[in-house]
C-alpha cells in the first residue's frame, strides 16, 4: 500500500509494505510529550507535523515491534534530537537540511517483537552550525512487528518513503535515496570491423552473415532455493528484479542465482544492472560457464541501477552466475537483481566456400615491446600474408587498428583485445597490411604471421 496523496486522519494507523509494517501519525493519542505545535502540511502523513524548538521538550511512543522508523521533516531551520530507545541514549540525528524535505531515520532494529518498546525524542541545545533554529519537525511513527529484515525490494516502489537512513546504535547502516522509474536502456553495439578483407588469391561466398546482440537468458538454476521472482533477472525490464528471500548475513556472500541460456553462444562480454546497498551490499561477484567451466568475469563494486559491461576472453557459454556481498559487521540486508544480458559474438561470415586458396607456408614471428602506454606502436607484416594471430605477452588489454591514429587516444574505429584474449585473421590475401596497437601497460605484443 503506498501512502495517501492527501492529508487524511490525523491519528489514523496506515499499513504500508506489508501487513506487518504499521504507521502511526504524530497525533496519534499513543504519542505523549509536552507543548506542540500542530502545523499543517500536505506533505505530511496526516496532514499536520508536530513542531516544537524548545532545547529539552520531548516526546515519547511506545510499540511491540522489531523495528522503528521516525519520518522527520528536515530543513534550514531545524535543530538536533535526542534519541532513547527503552531508556537508552542510541542516536543523536541532525535535522538540518538547506532544503525543506522528508526523510524516514530508522531509529532501532533487531528488537525483542513481542516485548513494549518507547522511543523518546528529545531536543538537544545544540545545533547545525549552518541551522538558523532548533526546530524539530515530528510527521509520523513506523514500525514493524516480525524480527525478519527489512526487504529492499518491498519498499522501492512505495511513495511514502523518500530516504530511509538506517541507524544501528549510534552507527549509519545505509541510506536508500527517493526512488524514481528508471527507464531502460539499451546499448547498442555498432562497432565497426576493422578486419581486411583481400580478395587476391581466393574466392569465397558468404552466407547468412550475423549481427552480435544481447542475448537474455531463458531460464534459472536456484541450488540453495535462496532467491524469489528470479525469471524476473531476464525479463528485459529493469523495474523488475529477483531478490533473495532471506537477507544476506552480515560479512557474508549471498548464495548464487544461475541463469540459463537457451543453447550455446559465443561470447566475449556480459552486461548486469543490479540495486547498490552503499556501503554494505557493495560488491558482485559474475560468472559465466564457458567452454564447459565455470570462469571467473569479474569481483567487485559496481554503479547502483546502472548496465555494467564486463569483458572475458570469447568462448561458447550457456550458464551465468551471480551473487552478492553484505559488507555490514552486524545487519542482514537483501541483494537485488535487475538484469543480466550476454553479448553474443557477431559473426564475421556465414557459411563459407573456398574455390581456391594459395596455403600459407611461411611463418614470421614479432615481439614488439609497448614501453609507453597508450601510445601508438605499429608492425608490416609480410606482403600477401594468409593469417595472422596477435595478443600480449603478459595477458593485458590493447587497442587494435588497421589504420595510424586510432589507438593512442583511441579514436574509433578500433578493436579492443580484451585481457588475456587474442586476435586472429584466417584466409586473407592483402598486398600490404600493417598492424597499429597500443595498450594501457607496458607490454611485449607478440605478433605470428603466416604468408
Amino acid at each position: 500500500m503506498s501512502r495517501r496523496k492527501s492529508p487524511g486522519v490525523p491519528g489514523e494507523s496506515v499499513a504500508i509494505i506489508e501487513p506487518k509494517m504499521i504507521v502511526v501519525d504524530s497525533e496519534d493519542a499513543r504519542v505523549e510529550g509536552g507543548s506542540w505545535t500542530s502545523t499543517d502540511d500536505a506533505d505530511a502523513v496526516g496532514g499536520t507535523v508536530l513542531r516544537n524548538n524548545n532545547p529539552g521538550s520531548y516526546v515519547s511512543f511506545s510499540f511491540i515491534g522489531a523495528a522503528l522508523w521516525v519520518r522527520f521533516r528536515f530543513g534550514s531551520d531545524a535543530g538536533k534530537v535526542i534519541v532513547k530507545i527503552d531508556g537508552e541514549q542510541t542516536a543523536t540525528v541532525d535535522l538540518y537540511h538547506a532544503l525543506i524535505l522528508y526523510k524516514y531515520v530508522n531509529l532501532a532494529m533487531g528488537l525483542n517483537p513481542r516485548t513494549k518498546h518507547t522511543v523518546t525524542l528529545t531536543i538537544d541545545s545544540t545545533k547545525n552550525a549552518s541551522s538558523t533554529d532548533y526546530y524539530a519537525n515530528i510527521d509520523a511513527f513506523t514500525y514493524r512487528k516480525s524480527s525478519g529484515a527489512l526487504t529492499i525490494h518491498d519498499i522501492e516502489y512505495i511513495d511514502l518513503i523518500n530516504v530511509i537512513n538506517t541507524i544501528n546504535k549510534i552507527a549509519l547502516i545505509g541510506i536508500i535515496e527517493e526512488i524514481t522509474t528508471i527507464k531502460k536502456i539499451e546499448t547498442i553495439s555498432n562497432m565497426p570491423d576493422p578486419t581486411p578483407k583481400g580478395s587476391e588469391g581466393i574466392a569465397f561466398k558468404q552466407e547468412s552473415a550475423g549481427a552480435g546482440a544481447w542475448t537474455s537468458p531463458t531460464g534459472f538454476e536456484d541450488p540453495d532455493s535462496a532467491w524469489d521472482k528470479e525469471p524476473d533477472a531476464y525479463d528485459e525490464d529493469t523495474n523488475t528484479s529477483a531478490i533473495t528471500i532471506d537477507a544476506v548475513g552480515p560479512k557474508s556472500w549471498s548464495s548464487y542465482i544461475i541463469l540459463t541460456l537457451a543453447a550455446s553462444i559465443q561470447a566475449n562480454k556480459l552486461r548486469f544492472n543490479a540495486y547498490y546497498f552503499d556501503p554494505y551490499i557493495n560488491k558482485i561477484d559474475i560468472d559465466v560457464l564457458k567452454d564447459g567451466a565455470w570462469v571467473d568475469v569479474y569481483e567487485g563494486s559496481y554503479d547502483d541501477r546502472s548496465w555494467i559491461e564486463k569483458s572475458f576472453t570469447q568462448g561458447a557459454v550457456t550458464k551465468v552466475q551471480v551473487r552478492f556481498y553484505n559488507d555490514h559487521p552486524l545487519g542482514s540486508l537483501n541483494a537485488v537483481l535487475y538484469e543480466v544480458d550476454v553479448w553474443q559474438v557477431p559473426a564475421t561470415g556465414g557459411e563459407m566456400h573456398v574455390m581456391r586458396a594459395d596455403l600459407a607456408d611461411a611463418p614470421a614471428i614479432y615481439n614488439v615491446t609497448t614501453a609507453v602506454i597508450n601510445t601508438e606502436y605499429s608492425q608490416a607484416l609480410p606482403a600477401n600474408t594468409k593469417k595472422f594471430l596477435i595478443h600480449t605477452r603478459g595477458g593485458a588489454a590493447c587497442r587494435l587498428a588497421f589504420e595510424t591514429g586510432k589507438v593512442a587516444a583511441p579514436v574509433e574505429p578500433y578493436y579492443s583485445i580484451p585481457a588475456n584474449g587474442e586476435y586472429k585473421e584466417d584466409h586473407i590475401n592483402p598486398a600490404a597490411l600493417t598492424l597499429y596497437f597500443a595498450s594501457a601497460a607496458a607490454e611485449v605484443v607478440e605478433i605470428i604471421a603466416w604468408s
